[in-house]
């Protein structure tokens, strides 16, 4: 017997699938009409994990929600094809530059991974608005800077993970049009240089590689201690939370 969800209502299996909704929450129809699985691929319903493949040789338009590509060649045209994407991974398939955004032309997607990848730049004129996405992750990458234009692309964004690229400093600049972002990774191999209001005035969770709890103080606080330690944590506790890591 078919069990509907969140009812006491049982179907014969006879009844699933059948084109007649019968469950209150007509989950009776719901994975009816699952894709096929292209080759050298996993599929779990609406998620596809494929390694290792060359995505040229798919055909057709494939509405799978949850997609994870890693050692794999991308094709513009493969990306194409997921129209119905909502997570995305694209982790470690040597990636060199961030026009690979640029052929996702799903309105549905909301994270992106391109961690552990190659990739140098993020140039705007290849990379469309994704006005619904909230969360980056472009760590493990050879980013040198975080562009201004950043704002414009990706406006709902609420995490990003910048973390172990080649940064050496962050102004507030370029997250001052990211309005609802929330949290950000920074965490690098060498220490950078922070803007202090893009901690005050914007990120409520900051993860930095600085073991010393990092305090923005007014520049005509006049420290007395000797120890290298903040004077006061006032204005920033009222506002963010910092943490830090030896990491």
């Amino acid at each position: 017997m078919f069990k509907c969800k969140r009812s006491s209502r049982c179907l014969h299996f006879k009844s699933v699938c059948d084109g007649l909704i019968e469950c209150p929450l007509g989950d009776d129809e719901e994975l009816c009409n699952l894709p096929s699985c292209p080759w050298k691929c996993r599929c779990l319903h609406y998620a596809i994990t494929c390694e290792n493949i060359d995505t040229m040789i798919w055909t057709g338009i494939k509405p799978f929600i949850r997609v994870n590509m890693t050692n794999s060649t991308l094709r513009s045209k493969s990306l194409q094809q997921f129209t119905a994407v909502t997570i995305l991974y694209l982790s470690e398939n040597s990636l060199n530059n961030s026009c690979t955004l640029g052929h996702i032309h799903a309105t549905t997607i909301r994270s992106i991974d391109m961690s552990h990848n190659y990739i140098k730049h993020l140039q705007k004129a290849c990379i469309k608005p994704m006005k619904w996405l909230s969360h980056l992750d472009l760590s493990h990458n050879l980013l040198t800077l975080i562009p201004v234009h950043i704002s414009q692309l990706f406006v709902n964004l609420q995490f990003l993970d910048i973390s172990f690229n080649a940064i050496s400093e962050i102004s507030a600049e370029f997250v001052s049009g990211l309005q609802n972002l929330r949290a950000m990774n920074i965490l690098q191999k060498r220490p950078i240089s922070l803007d202090g209001r893009l901690v005050n005035r914007y990120v409520l969770l900051l993860l930095t590689n600085d073991f010393h709890v990092c305090c923005f103080t007014s520049h005509k606080t006049l420290c007395t201690s000797k120890i290298t330690w903040p004077f006061t944590c006032g204005n920033l506790l009222d506002s963010t939370i910092l943490r830090c890591s030896s990491g």
